[in-house]
């Protein structure tokens, strides 16, 4: 089995890849994506990630802009860098290098190794996967699944009714639905039933003794500073999900669904309806043992970071 992870790297995409290296599943390779903040900050995110948590797996630059619709960004939340921090941050890289396209590296991974399956781990808006399918439709159906954290069952998180990631390209959405690849989807209704809160994260940021625990410790307590800001105690983990519904499977309960996704410019842009449809080709979570899986995502930064 061959896995890509595709994201616009914000801390719990970081949290997420960790997850997966900590279970020995390393990524033929990383494409980024503008999402929660413009495409040269998420690019600046991931080098610096992979420099300071030793990530092997190639780094390719994506889409800069959705495929239609507004620009929507997170920054109001999340600062500038998309990344909020109760201390040290990333490192600073310097000047940024060349990096490979996205696009070229997608359509080589998905032309080699034929006959294996080949999982995309979707971590941010959909826009390279959308592009790869108008300009590659053959080289994408090669791809066995999509397993992407986003869209939402109930209400949204960046409007009334949306979830950021369906909301930034609906579009992409909408394309992607309607194409053989199934998307297995990790929903903002099931993220929230999976939460952190102090007393969860105090054992990893009371123990960081290295340089990656240290920044990382501060990285998640900044991520638990956007539901404290608001008044909450607990904040609900997202994009570790989707890697816990592939790594630990057992632990989510999928049902058949049909996807539909508002385009138009309006109060419900980006608003994902899942339809049940025992004849659909699409997954969605509908349940999950979240103390198991909050302690699985948890438990593999300690062992990543912390040898613990």
């Amino acid at each position: 089995m061959a896995l890509w992870v595709d994201t616009d790297f914000g801390f719990d995409d970081l949290w997420a890849i960790l997850v997966l290296a900590s279970q020995n599943c390393q990524p033929d390779g990383i494409s980024l994506v503008a999402g929660n903040t413009d495409l040269d900050r998420v690019c600046k995110n991931a080098l610096a990630a992979a420099r300071l948590f030793d990530l092997a797996a190639p780094i390719y630059r994506g889409a800069a802009m959705p495929l239609g619709g507004e620009v929507i960004r997170a920054t109001a939340i999340l600062g500038d860098t998309g990344m909020r921090a109760a201390g040290p941050h990333l490192p600073d890289i310097g000047t940024m290098p060349a990096i490979p396209d996205a696009l070229d590296g997608l359509t080589a991974w998905l032309t080699d190794q034929q006959g294996e399956e080949k999982i995309c781990i979707a971590l941010g808006p959909l826009t390279n996967l959308a592009l790869l399918a108008a300009h590659a439709p053959d080289v994408y159906q090669n791809l066995t699944k999509i397993i992407w954290m986003g869209g939402s069952a109930g209400p949204g998180n960046h409007s009334a009714f949306a979830e950021f990631n369906a909301m930034a390209d609906p579009q992409a959405l909408a394309r992607l639905v309607d194409l053989p690849v199934p998307l297995q989807i990790v929903d903002l209704t099931l993220c929230r039933q999976v939460t952190i809160s102090a007393e969860d994260i105090a054992p990893l940021c009371s123990e960081a003794s290295n340089q990656p625990a240290e920044i990382f410790a501060s990285l998640l307590t900044g991520y638990l500073d956007i539901a404290r800001t608001r008044g909450r105690s607990a904040m609900a983990i997202y994009d570790p999900l989707a890697v816990a519904s592939h790594l630990i499977a057992n632990r989510f309960c999928f049902e058949r669904c049909h996807i539909n996704v508002e385009t138009e410019q309006g109060q419900t842009y980006g608003q994902t309806h899942f339809l049940p449809d025992q004849q659909g080709r699409h997954f969605l979570a509908k349940a999950v043992e979240a103390g198991e899986v909050r302690k699985f995502c948890l438990d593999a930064v300690a062992k990543e970071l912390w040898n613990v």
